[in-house]
């Protein structure tokens, strides 16, 4: 653990520790904390890609790119068989092709290839042809020979495909396909097909093309399968599970048992809930249909036998599997989106995807699912759904069937009609088609499948589908009925402890036991047996009267506030506190949340709420300087308790301004008659731009007050001197990054939200942008929503509350992130070429889900989880193409993230990008230094909105000036506790 990390600001007062933040070491010499590096200049035509992308219209070269040296037909870097094969464009980079056979024994960065060279068909990680083990094992480059140990000279055939993985389960023969890595499976057969049955890895498998299992190939360590490795006469047991372990046990032997690699238990295969593929199951002669789709899901219709069925799980019809695309491109090259992890949708630019960008205008229907309504997708021939044409208004019918056939009948309108392709009766288009359930949104109640929705998002009628996790609200369930873990694990799959050999009961990470770690605080008491409440714990951070959950030993906070949110800020811990939820509700000094104070309204005080470090009005002589002045634009000396001040009073005051003793009230009070109703449904920016919640309804409709959280983290805090000044209004001493700090902290004021300004420790090797993503996480466990701006991005539409942009931008319970969307340019675009997202302006809200995500964000340079991600530890952009090239595809379902447009949430007007105009946060990437002048604007707009032109200096001299000493000592300290302390 670090000796010490920092210190956290709270409203420039409370400072606390964040030891716990991060769990590396600091350097033990000092601070490494160095500037960032200039940004990349981008590249022109003929120089190395950045991005990943080439040839096209940008003419970027793949030689010396660090996505790979070979140019796609569809214009992407990469060193795969689909970059370096078929279509490669030789012109932006090197290819696999007859004459780049290596003629001096070098290969890979030459653009040259080993098969067929005489010194050996495997191209080393050094560069250097050969047939040995260091030639073709670690670090062989399969996209310029083959990878297979004992590949001699003149091996096979040298061009083609040969030494690149199968697609589509053949391997050998004259392509020389390898299994090793296919999703057929590691072992080619002597019929050369790939799988790891017995028939394909005993008697007869060919070595050269896969794994093979041999009497000398016994597992030593338990591990099986994929290395190659057979558990028959092991130590560990006979049988190889579908993960890849020796063992005796029932989940060893039985489902998902790899019979090539070990003896099986005679209990068949067959998928029993409707999943098949990825688990091991065959849907040959199950309930659900004999195909495996490419989701996953058992079936008879085209979705599930056609392009992108699993041979090996099942029966498939044949046709264009081997012609899915596998780097996200398509139409011109031939490739079908159809099936693909990118999305069944192939864009007119020739991308596939599921956005409207891709299913919309332009869609290529002829190579994967369009959803357009134009008079040219309407069928002609009675078919829709798959081939991408509508029934809407066609003279067949506007229903489109389940089987995909335009009419009007009970059949066509009723369950499994397809709503995305013309009209259906009411709830018909909910009920699962494939089989899936819950998290789409669909039902399995009157499906085919089966009425039950499993906890893992299957229809069907077991125990499994219908009893312990079984989801009521996505079909029917029985009461009581469980099934008892036979593994250990519990919980996610729908299993039950009680009962088990493990313990009955089942922890928070899903495993069951009988310890206090099992038993106590987050143990699952829907799947086992608990001590004391813990099944009541919230999970979410939501408490209370919304759910009925308690916030004590919930880990985000112990206090449940009247809004029902777990937290320990006098928000939460003040008045309306939720005792029967909570533990650490105030019972003295009790915080007002409502802003009633006083002996007289429950004795509950101003101090530590959100209307902390103001005063509680009672009678007459206890008033600040609030004296209501009727004269209109007199200056006089008021007294107040033994202090005198001069403010400035204008007529056309709705009402007074309250006493103001710092500078935060003085924010409050100028911009609370201004700020925008949370009820409104819409908005007129100060430039005559219109906006308005789609679908006239408001979320968001109560103040969130202090379950918002404006976050600003840095590793740098500048010296407080040069930050603020003689003054804050002292432009030219202070820095951009001080200014954009202030902007956020001024927003929070007006609306009443949390504030935090956290000097953050030094994250080791890594650079410092990514601080902000352990920082935000920890703040989701005492905060609803935390919003993070970088210091030069700020709040251009000051009195313009979060709640409306949360409506505004269609953030749901369910939402756990929202990003601007960077600026469509080649540098701003992720390897599978989709726009990134900025991660300058984060909008999060509290779940366990979001937990979850940011978690896996962290730990994303690791490489554990996402091969090649470590690159983005150091390489620009850091945390941002962490997230865009990995993150945001694994969590996309439904609500799970929000892209804000550019126009909203990223640069600035003054850019000269019309799209990207930053309409209410503006981020000034390149000109940092405009910041300040924004800041002087949000001031000087405040005090405009409540005075004349002509008065503004007089308030400024009277009003102002007398408390700016205050100010700026209150300002000075926030940095000044900051850059005093210890990194």
């Amino acid at each position: 653990m670090y000796p010490h990390l920092g210190r956290m600001l709270l409203k420039g007062r409370h400072v606390r520790s964040i030891q716990s933040l991060l769990r590396r070491r600091m350097p033990t010499f000092g601070n490494c904390d160095a500037p960032p590096p200039p940004p990349v200049k981008p590249p022109g035509p003929g120089d190395a890609s950045l991005d990943g992308s080439c040839g096209g219209s940008n003419q970027f070269t793949c030689t010396n790119s660090t996505f790979g040296a070979c140019c796609s037909s569809g214009n992407w870097c990469g060193d795969s068989s689909a970059h370096c094969g078929t279509a490669c464009q030789s012109a932006f980079g090197t290819c696999a092709g007859e004459s780049n056979v290596s003629s001096d024994g070098k290969c890979g960065s030459n653009g040259k290839i080993c098969l067929g060279s005489g010194f050996g068909d495997c191209c080393s990680s050094s560069g250097w042809c050969g047939g040995a083990a260091e030639h073709c094992g670690t670090g062989c480059q399969t996209a310029f020979g083959n990878c297979t140990a004992g590949s001699g000279s003149g091996g096979g055939d040298s061009g083609g495909n040969a030494g690149t993985i199968s697609t589509d389960g053949t391997c050998a023969g004259t392509k020389g396909l390898l299994c090793k890595g296919s999703i057929y499976g590691d072992c080619c057969s002597s019929s050369g097909y790939c799988g790891s049955s017995a028939a394909h890895c005993g008697p007869g498998c060919q070595s050269s093309f896969g794994n093979c299992a041999t009497s000398g190939d016994v597992s030593t360590d338990g591990s099986c399968g994929k290395n190659g490795k057979t558990c028959k006469g092991s130590s560990f047991g006979d049988c190889c599970s579908s993960s890849g372990f020796c063992g005796g046990t029932t989940a060893h032997c039985g489902a998902g048992c790899q019979s090539g690699f070990g003896t099986c238990a005679a209990a068949d295969n067959i998928s029993t809930d409707g999943a098949c593929g990825s688990n091991g199951k065959t849907c040959k002669e199950s309930a659900f249909g004999d195909c495996c789709s490419a989701s996953g899901f058992c079936g008879a219709s085209t979705d599930h036998c056609g392009a992108g069925c699993q041979t090996n799980a099942g029966t498939c019809s044949g046709g264009a599997s081997n012609n899915i695309s596998t780097d996200g491109s398509c139409g011109k090259n031939g490739k079908l989106c159809k099936g693909t992890t990118f999305g069944d949708c192939c864009s007119s630019g020739g991308f596939c995807g599921a956005s409207t960008d891709h299913c919309g205008t332009g869609c290529q229907a002829s190579f994967g699912t369009c959803t357009t309504t134009g008079s040219d997708n309407i069928s002609t021939d009675g078919s829709c759904g798959k081939n991408g044409k509508t029934c809407k208004g066609s003279t067949f019918g506007d229903c489109c069937s389940s089987g995909g056939f335009c009419g009007k009948s009970t059949d066509h309108c009723g369950p499994g009609c397809q709503t995305l392709f013309g009209t259906c009766t009411a709830g018909a288009g909910s009920i699962s088609t494939d089989g899936a359930c819950g998290k789409n949104g669909k039902t399995c109640k009157g499906s085919t499948f089966g009425d039950c929705c499993s906890s893992s998002g299957f229809c069907g009628k077991s125990t499994d589908h219908c009893g312990a996790g079984c989801q009521s609200s996505f079909g029917t369930c029985t009461t009581g009925a469980g099934s008892v873990s036979t593994d250990g694990s519990c919980g996610k799959n729908g299993k039950t402890c009680k009962g088990s050999t493990f313990g009955d009961c089942c922890s928070a990470n899903g495993f069951c036991g009988k310890s206090s770690d099992h038993c106590g605080t987050g143990c699952q008491g829907s799947f086992g047996t608990c001590n004391g409440a813990a099944d009541s714990l919230s999970k979410d951070g939501a408490c209370g009267s919304r759910n009925g959950k308690t916030c004590v030993g919930a880990g985000f906070g112990t206090c449940c506030s009247s809004t029902g949110y777990c937290g320990s800020t006098g928000s939460h811990c003040g008045q309306g506190c939720q005792t029967g939820f909570s533990s650490g509700c105030f019972t003295r000094n009790i915080p007002t949340n409502d802003g009633t104070c006083g002996a007289s309204k429950g004795g509950f005080t101003c101090a530590g709420g959100p209307f902390d470090n103001q005063c509680c009005s009672s009678v007459a002589g206890q008033r600040a300087i609030t004296a209501d002045l009727a004269v209109s634009g007199v200056l006089e000396d008021v007294t107040d308790q033994g202090e005198t001040g001069r403010r400035y009073v204008y007529s056309e005051y709705s009402s007074p301004l309250p006493a103001v003793e710092d500078f935060s009230q003085l924010v409050s009070a100028l911009w609370k008659p201004y700020r925008h109703p949370l009820d409104s449904l819409n908005y007129t920016t100060d430039s005559g731009k219109y906006y308005e919640i789609a679908n006239g309804s408001q979320l968001w409709q109560k103040p969130l007050g202090k379950d918002v959280l404006i976050l600003d983290v840095d590793t740098r805090v500048d010296n407080k001197a040069r930050a603020l000044g003689p003054t804050i209004f002292n432009k030219e001493n202070m820095t951009p990054r001080a200014a954009g700090m202030l902007n956020h902290y001024i927003y929070a004021q007006i609306h009443g939200y949390d504030y935090k300004f956290i000097k953050a420790p030094i994250y080791p090797h890594r650079h410092q942008t990514w601080v902000k993503v352990p920082m935000i996480r920890e703040e989701l466990k005492t905060h609803k929503f935390v919003v993070f701006l970088d210091a030069d991005a700020i709040f251009v539409q000051p009195q313009l509350p979060i709640e409306f942009l949360l409506g505004l931008w269609n953030i749901t319970d369910g939402t756990l992130v929202a990003m601007a969307e960077d600026p469509n340019s080649p540098v701003n675009r992720d390897e599978k070429g989709w726009v990134l997202w900025n991660t300058g302006f984060v909008v999060a809200q509290q779940s366990q889900r979001t937990q979850e995500m940011f978690k896996v964000w962290d730990e994303c340079p690791m490489g554990e989880r996402f091969p090649g991600c470590e690159k983005w530890a150091k390489e620009w952009a850091h945390e941002q193409a962490a997230f865009g090239n990995y993150i945001r595809y694994a969590y996309n379902t439904t609500d799970d993230l929000r892209v804000i447009p550019c126009g909203d949430g990223n640069g600035a007007a003054y850019l000269g990008d019309k799209k990207c105009l930053g309409a209410f946060v503006s981020h000034f990437w390149g000109h940092k230094g405009v910041t300040i002048e924004y800041l002087h604007k949000m001031v000087a707009q405040g005090l405009m909105r409540n005075t004349e032109d002509n008065h503004h200096d007089a308030v400024f001299n009277a009003f102002i000036h007398p408390l700016q000493g205050k100010m700026d000592k209150q300002l000075k300290d926030i940095l000044a506790d900051l850059s005093d302390s210890e990194t």
